[in-house]
């Protein structure tokens, strides 16, 4: 039996999956979708063997595969309750060339992008009825992983389900190039959306990488991934997220790297385009530059693709990986520098940060300000609420300053308007970065804060 060999240079992605205690990995390549089964598998009456039963998918019958019931796996569930693909049960739809075949696994631990050298070749011969050949090693990975051939399994088996032609359905050139985009699907808040496989690094439980500290983070967190600073990107998500949800660590080939937080990873799926954003009922809330097209599938909700290098475009803070790699640009050089003098961080629709040597005093706003500002110890001070002088993404929460920062001296003593004080950052703690084709005035401050890492923009008022 001729064997199918899986090169590994056709490893981009992998996932990473668990049938019980056992892990292992399935390239990203095969992996249609991962599916949740409604209804039990429909048996299929044959001898023993690892064939659990039949999935209805709506299109056809796909063949599905317990490998604990083949191979010597741990068994730490009824196999019956296995076999009917209760609650919380996944199918893997896999995918070689025309041939399908769906593999039951108990949870998708994620996925990952594989780095040149990873993949290690452990049967140095032929062995037709061994399924598992290589194994998926490197340091962001905690364990190895034995990495699954697909195509072996289906030729050992002999069960697949052939689909070459789609069900029926014509498919031109231009569809079949499309249609082999790898990507994720992710639930964020009330909207559907797509990653493509080619910019993902990882997708990680939020509790996993964010820690203890999940429930406290806001727009302007910066995360530690493999000892890089990464921003996160929230907005899309529910609160909810930050504990049961993902986070997908995204990243250009130049290096800059922002993690996505989602609510849940619905499925791996190929991306067939239905048009442009406007074809679906919720395009009305949705931004058309961000989110460029749609992938409609009958009644399912719409699957709106996330343009990424534009995500990348809106937020140049992605740039922080990029400089603690040390591959920044020439904007970024001075990334990493100290602080010098005790910073004070607080709220005004973001997260901000001041030298303490640049304040005079922090007061209570009693009284509503007026044209002439605000009243303080007998003279007017000009007022400048900060959330004006600063817009952010996140501005217009509605919400009026109770505190000022008093800066400057002499006539030229202003009172800046903030919402809240969030903590003081001792000389030497913070750590700088320029933000991206900026005046070298223009920075970031990182700040280690119980476990978690922040990033503030740093003000320098005259």
């Amino acid at each position: 039996m001729q064997a199918a060999v899986l090169q590994q240079e056709q490893v981009s992605h992998i996932g990473w999956v668990s049938i019980g205690g056992f892990q292992f990995a399935i390239a990203v390549e095969h992996l249609f979708r991962a599916i949740k089964p409604q209804a039990p598998l429909m048996p299929l009456p044959r001898k023993q063997g690892p064939v659990a039963g039949l999935l209805n998918t709506g299109d056809a019958s796909l063949p599905v595969v317990d490998l604990r019931l083949w191979l010597d796996l741990p068994v730490d569930t009824d196999l019956q309750e296995t076999t009917i693909a209760e609650a919380g049960t996944i199918v893997l739809h896999l995918r070689d060339g025309g041939r399908q075949i769906g593999v039951l696994v108990s949870r998708v631990n994620g996925i990952q992008a594989v780095p040149d050298g990873a993949l290690q070749r452990i049967h140095h011969h032929d062995y037709p009825e061994e399924v598992f050949d290589q194994v998926v090693q490197w340091d962001g990975l905690p364990q190895a992983l034995p990495l699954l051939e697909t195509g072996k399994l289906m030729a050992l088996l002999q069960v697949w389900l052939d689909g070459a032609d789609d069900q029926g359905q014509t498919v031109d050139v231009g569809q079949q190039q499309q249609s082999r985009r790898k990507g994720v699907v992710l639930a964020t808040g009330q909207r559907q959306v797509w990653l493509d496989a080619h910019y993902v690094r990882e997708l990680i439980p939020a509790q996993q990488i964010l820690g203890a500290q999940a429930q406290s983070l806001h727009h302007w967190s910066v995360m530690r991934w493999r000892d890089l600073p990464v921003p996160l990107v929230s907005g899309f998500a529910s609160t909810n997220a930050r504990r049961d949800g993902y986070v997908a660590i995204v990243g250009l080939e130049s290096g800059e790297t922002l993690g996505i937080l989602a609510d849940q990873l619905l499925r791996l799926s190929d991306w067939h385009s239905s048009g442009a954003q406007s074809d679906a009922a919720e395009a009305e809330d949705t931004d058309a530059q961000l989110f460029p097209e749609v992938m409609l599938n009958g009644e399912d909700p719409p699957v709106f693709l996330l343009d990424l290098p534009e995500l990348f475009r809106r937020h140049p803070e992605a740039i922080l990986a990029k400089g603690a790699a040390g591959t920044a640009s020439a904007n970024t050089q001075q990334a990493g520098r100290r602080n010098r003098v005790p910073y004070i961080i607080f709220d005004a629709d973001g997260v901000f940060a001041i030298g303490a040597d640049r304040i005079q005093e922090i007061i209570a706003v009693a009284q509503e300000p007026t044209e002439q500002g605000i009243e303080w110890r007998g003279r007017w001070i000009p007022y400048v609420p900060l959330a004006d002088w600063y817009p952010l993404p996140q501005n217009n929460s509605g919400r009026i300053e109770k505190l000022a920062i008093l800066s400057g001296s002499g006539d030229q003593l202003a009172a800046y308007g903030i919402h809240a004080l969030r903590m003081m950052v001792p000389a030497g703690r913070g750590k700088f970065h320029a933000w991206p084709g900026k005046t070298e005035q223009e920075q970031i401050l990182e700040i280690p804060a119980n476990g978690s890492y922040t990033m503030a923009t740093v003000v320098s008022w005259s």
